[in-house]
């Protein structure tokens, strides 16, 4: 694994674990729904 490699999957970790704070106790799949609905909101402002 390449540095570059390890840097992006401990960013991708630190995300899910912020995303996991915010959600806590859904899945993965009512998570990403939820941002979908939210960023579609922000796209029709």
């Amino acid at each position: 694994m390449t540095k570059e490699e390890y840097l992006r999957l401990s960013v991708h970790i630190a995300m899910l674990e912020d995303i996991a704070e915010e959600y806590p106790g859904k899945t993965i799949e009512n998570i990403i729904a939820q941002l979908e609905a939210r960023r579609k909101e922000l796209d029709n402002e």
